[in-house]
């Protein structure tokens, strides 16, 4: 849909991030759905990385795979953005719909990451693995703020977190079941970290599953990414 109007749309999402800034501030939830349209189009109109705003150019993906810091990188800033999302397992209930519209979901009380509509969705959430997760976050977040920090900063301060193998196994498991929060290649990405976290501390791969569908996806992808470039 967007082949031959790169540019146009490109445009208007940059001047969408500009409106939406000074009416609402920085890390509104739209705002950042905005951005990485902005950096997906980006991709595909020849001009440099240096004439994108700072939100659009952190979304913009490198030509290397990321490693696990670089998905909790992407992650953090994209959660810190859902106030009125719930995080509950299989609830994804939004703010609008409550009856206050206007307020957000109360977060974990310790990573301060996740929101939720209800208490049973947070318990819900704990049970499923929330629990591990929560702890490995408030560790890296007593160190290192996505907010402030470019990804090669932040990747350096949590190297000594986020390289543990038993640390990438939980904290892919946590990453895979926020649906919607990171891009098809990042998705894609968490599943075979988890592969490999996997393989390293004995446990099983709790994504073998979900790979499957996700190598499949990547195969569609690299298919319309010929066929945009031959187009």
């Amino acid at each position: 849909f967007t082949l031959e109007y790169e540019d146009l749309l490109f445009r208007a999402s940059e001047r969408g991030l500009e409106v939406l800034t000074a009416r609402h501030g920085p890390g509104s939830e739209l705002a950042g759905d905005i951005a990485d349209l902005a950096a997906a189009l980006h991709a595909r109109l020849p001009q440099p990385d240096s004439a994108l705003s700072a939100d659009v150019r952190a979304r913009v993906p490198g030509t290397e795979k990321p490693d696990m810091a670089g998905v909790l990188h992407a992650l953090i800033r994209a959660l810190s953005t859902r106030r009125r999302v719930c995080a509950g397992p299989g609830c994804g209930a939004s703010a609008h719909a409550s009856a206050d519209p206007n307020a957000a979901f109360r977060a974990c009380g310790g990573c301060v990451l996740v929101r939720y509509c209800s208490p049973e969705c947070q318990r819900n959430d704990w049970k499923r693995g929330h629990k591990k997760a929560c702890t490995q976050f408030r560790e890296i977040l007593a160190v290192a703020n996505p907010a402030t920090m470019d990804l090669e900063q932040f990747r350096r301060v949590v190297a000594p977190i986020t390289q543990r193998p038993e640390v990438e196994y939980e904290l892919s498991l946590f990453a895979a079941a926020q649906g919607g929060v990171l891009s098809m290649d990042m998705t894609l990405r968490v599943n075979e970290i988890h592969r490999d976290a996997a393989i390293l501390t004995g446990r099983p791969n709790l994504l073998a599953e979900a790979s499957d569908g996700m190598d499949f996806v990547a195969s569609i992808l690299r298919r319309q990414e010929h066929w945009a470039s031959t187009a």
